[in-house]
């Protein structure tokens, strides 16, 4: 290769980078460059340009960033480029350039080139995109003698490809005359020599064509003059292979003449013999190939069948190629229960058996057949939804459940305070709140209370047998007080209870002692004022049960009677100034009837008991000297009459003692 070598610089797929061998180095250049070489390789030609020659057949050409291939004549020959190749692209900025031989400048014909020559460029691929320039222009003329002909026509470029595409442009332009400073003054028929005809632009293709643009435009002659001649440009189609057809009619393979539109086709070798541009593995003709032959169709035979076709289920039959199990439509690895599967529906594939459940979307995803707005599987349906379950992910939860009381949990929906067990609208004074007893709907706060009952009804912590509120139970009620003397008597009044101050005669025993408010003195006697017979009821020792003490001036018994008439019969004692002589005998005072003989002296007269006559003489019977002491004109010394038969004088005669 004469320096460029492919392990030199440009590897298999490689790109020629700076630092590797042949990186921006200036070849011997040969006139003729032929890249023939059997050996496949890319050409990848990054940002550089190249100076190539010799032999080397490329896969692939890839130039872009810049990148350029350059063919400069020498020697006194053209410059030719050739590049056969599966793939050129010569990106936007990049270019191919073959420059012709300028001619030399000289007076004389020893060692001097006369004539410039043009450059040469051809170019075939399957796939070519030319973005960028190709261009293949004539060299500069430099004339010297008279003889010496004119500049070097232009160069000719052909492009051949299946599939051409070029947005970018080509030039194959005619060489300009140049006069040297110095010599066209000498010779001055230099001045008029005419540029060099403008080249040749071929671009052929057969599957598509979209040719560039191109400039076969004339070179300058030594007056600036335009050459004589134009070049030309064509495009066309061509028949490579000789079978009669060309792209435009329908040849789909141009270099291989067995390929044609009117051939027969041979299914499954690779080959679209009929250039109908359908696959050889689609004997069906359905649009997929054969899965035999690497495709998906599964029954090549059958143009019904295939990846795209729809399918028709649960006829045992896989239209769609899909290897699903055709009773199986949603496609969940379930088959449908109504094919002797588990799938309980068949259109969906989030419903299968193993599914998870997603509850409350109405649909039964695990085919277990619950409800699906029962998620916790005890038999109600959620109060979110319709039911009357308020928590469905407990199963212990539901209207029917029993109520476990004081947990925070409402087991039985019924929506009331799980701390309000008597369902009163009050929460246990264990759980925080004011019922003091949470089993009976008649106790709360704000109940009424029944008293005696031993319930606090209303909760208000007072003691059951206290009405009035007043500290002390109410006696007699049923309580077992082990001290009556604690209780109190009037639980309707405040103002009543043991300790309590009493109020005398206002009717109310406001210490709860139980004795009469009309009795003060507590002697067991209501006051005379309040119709009782207590006369004095602010002195317990005066009452109508008391001892007498008499001659105080104190009526204790208070029976009325005056307290210096003991005997009570009307007559003051004699000792306290008054006339009853003997005030402990109500028997025994003035005016009392006096019998006789009994030592008392009834009517306290001061005679003596015992001188019934009161002539001053006791009788006879009681010791005394009166012999007739029923006659005060008897007694001893009195005259005696004689004769009258009475012994007047008690000396045991009549009359004698006077005689």
């Amino acid at each position: 290769m004469n320096g460029f070598h492919r392990d030199g610089g440009c590897t298999r797929g490689g790109l020629l980078e700076p630092g590797l061998a042949g990186a921006g180095v200036n070849f011997s250049v040969l006139p003729m460059l032929l890249i023939l070489s059997a050996e496949a390789q890319d050409l990848v030609l990054k940002g550089r340009q190249m100076f190539l020659d010799g032999s080397v057949y490329y896969e692939s050409v890839y130039l872009f960033n810049g990148a350029t291939i350059h063919v400069q004549g020498s020697g006194g020959g053209p410059a030719s480029l050739e590049i056969d190749a599966e793939s050129i692209w010569i990106d936007a900025t990049s270019a191919i350039t073959a420059d012709g031989e300028d001619s030399t400048s000289c007076t004389t014909e020893s060692g001097c080139l006369e004539n410039s020559q043009a450059g040469s460029i051809l170019l075939r691929a399957a796939d070519m995109l030319v973005e960028g320039t190709i261009s293949a222009n004539g060299g500069t003329h430099h004339p010297g003698s008279e003889a010496w002909r004119a500049a070097a026509p232009g160069g000719s470029i052909t492009l051949e490809a299946d599939i051409l595409l070029c947005p970018g442009s080509l030039s194959a332009r005619g060489g300009d005359v140049v006069s040297t400073n110095g010599v066209q003054a000498t010779l001055p028929h230099q001045s008029s020599l005419p540029g060099g005809d403008g080249g040749v632009i071929v671009q052929a293709w057969d599957s598509m064509g979209l040719p560039c643009q191109a400039d076969v435009s004339m070179g300058k002659g030594s007056n600036s003059s335009a050459g004589p001649q134009p070049g030309w440009s064509t495009s066309m189609e061509t028949d490579w292979d000789g079978d009669g057809y060309t792209f435009s009619q329908g040849d789909c393979a141009p270099r291989n003449p067995a390929v044609n539109p009117g051939a027969g086709e041979t299914w499954y070798d690779g080959v679209d013999q009929n250039c109908d541009a359908r696959s050889d593995l689609d004997a069906d003709m359905d649009g997929f190939d054969d899965a035999r032959h690497g495709g998906d169709d599964c029954d090549d035979a059958d143009p019904a069948v295939n990846p795209s076709a729809a399918e028709t289920w649960y006829d045992g039959k896989d239209q769609n190629c899909d290897t699903w199990n055709d009773y199986d439509a949603d496609g969940d690895g379930r088959s449908a229960a109504l094919s002797g599967g588990d799938d309980c529906d068949d259109h969906d594939p989030g419903v299968f058996p193993a599914a998870t459940e997603i509850w409350y979307d109405g649909k039964d995803q695990n085919c277990d057949g619950l409800d699906d707005m029962d998620a916790d599987m005890d038999g109600w349906r959620s109060s979110a939804h319709g039911g009357k379950d308020c928590d469905d992910h407990d199963p212990l939860i539901h209207p029917e459940a029993p109520e476990t009381w004081y947990d925070g949990i409402d087991q039985d929906c019924d929506g009331w305070s799980d701390y309000d067990a008597d369902r009163d609208g009050f929460t246990s004074l264990e759980s925080g709140g004011d019922d003091c007893n949470d089993h009976d709907p008649l106790v709360h706060p704000g109940a009424r209370e029944t008293w005696y009952d031993g319930i606090d009804q209303d909760c208000d912590g007072w003691s059951d047998f206290d009405a009035d509120a007043d500290g002390y139970d109410r006696g007699r009620s049923g309580r077992p007080w082990t001290d009556e003397s604690q209780a109190d008597c009037d639980d309707t009044r405040f103002a009543v209870h043991p300790f309590a101050e009493e109020k005398w005669y206002d009717g109310i025993d406001q210490d709860c002692d139980d004795w009469s408010d009309y009795d003060a003195d507590g002697d067991g006697y209501n006051s005379v004022d309040f119709g009782g017979d207590d006369c004095n009821d602010a002195d317990s020792a005066i009452n109508p049960g008391a001892r007498e003490l008499w001659y105080d001036n104190v009526d204790q018994d208070c029976d009325g009677a005056h307290d210096f008439d003991a005997d009570g019969d009307g007559f003051f004692s004699a000792k306290y100034g008054g006339m009853d002589c003997l005030d402990s005998n109500p028997a025994v005072f003035p005016g009392a009837l006096d019998p006789p003989y009994d030592g008392l002296d009834q009517d306290c007269a001061g005679d003596d008991d015992f001188d019934a006559d009161k002539d001053g003489y006791r009788g006879s019977a009681w010791w005394g000297n009166d012999c007739d002491d029923r006659d005060s004109s008897t007694h001893p010394g009195a005259p005696d009459i004689p004769g009258d038969d009475i012994d007047q004088d008690c000396d045991g005669a009549d009359g004698t003692r006077n005689l």
